[in-house]
């Protein structure tokens, strides 16, 4: 999800973290009004000094967003927003649903929102999870069951929340507060590449290997260049992205 191209808007990163992706708007666009929200003062705090390096970064508003109930009156007359960013955040939140709600408010008439969550179609969760770490190296215990096992996997094993979403699980999500969605793509990441070469051989000789396991790697298409999709342009890795916009 690039920061460029977003001249003379007005953006909210929702999520915004120690501001990796502030840091990309201010050095590749000149946005109009440029807000980082996050639940995490400590995030927020490393986000503030971070921004300060870069042109423009004086200018960045940082709003805390933990209770979405008091975040909309904390934005004040920044309430309309030409897009937002949400990286990596929808994945880890007890109610979807409401924070979709919450940014639809803010989006702007022809404004659109990015949101990038974790693929459920993804070597991740399908493959590194139930066969590397719960069978060959019970890093997690194979005793539980996948999606409980992902969430151990992804950020820390005490994160109490990491959701995964196929295309058209998002999709329904979206279109359920009332969003027009669209599947932008997957990106694969370099830990699953490497974990397919290291493993995927193995495991296709492994009569040990779990049915699950087996039916998912047999599913696994694999193109001249050696890329690795579940289906034609949907590649087979972690990060799912879509963008939302008002029908």
């Amino acid at each position: 999800m690039p920061g460029r191209d977003h001249d003379g808007s007005r953006i909210l990163d929702f999520g915004c973290g120690p501001g990796h992706d502030l840091v990309d708007f201010l050095e590749f666009s000149k946005p109009q009004t440029l807000v980082g929200a996050d639940v995490s003062p400590t995030a927020m705090a490393i986000a503030r000094q971070r921004v300060l390096l870069h042109p423009g970064g004086s200018s960045v508003e940082f709003i805390d967003c933990g209770d979405l109930s008091l975040f909309k009156a904390r934005l004040g007359e920044r309430t309309q927003f030409d897009y937002i960013h949400c990286s990596g955040v929808l994945h880890h939140v007890v109610s979807a649903i409401n924070v979709l709600n919450t940014l639809k408010s803010l989006l702007a008439p022809s404004g659109r929102i990015r949101l990038m969550v974790y693929n459920r179609d993804s070597i991740w969760r399908n493959f590194y999870v139930p066969y590397v770490l719960q069978h060959r190296r019970r890093a997690i215990d194979p005793r539980l069951n996948l999606d409980d096992a992902f969430r151990k996997s992804t950020d820390g094993p005490s994160c109490p929340i990491s959701n995964s979403y196929d295309e058209e699980t998002i999709r329904a999500l979206a279109e359920s507060v009332g969003f027009h969605c669209e599947v932008i793509g997957t990106a694969i990441s370099t830990h699953e590449i490497n974990i397919w070469q290291s493993y995927g051989p193995v495991a296709l000789a492994d009569p040990k290997a779990s049915p699950a396991v087996s039916c998912f790697i047999r599913s696994l298409k694999t193109d001249a260049t050696g890329t690795l999709s579940i289906k034609a342009g949907s590649l087979a890795g972690i990060n799912l992205v879509v963008e939302l916009t008002h029908p």
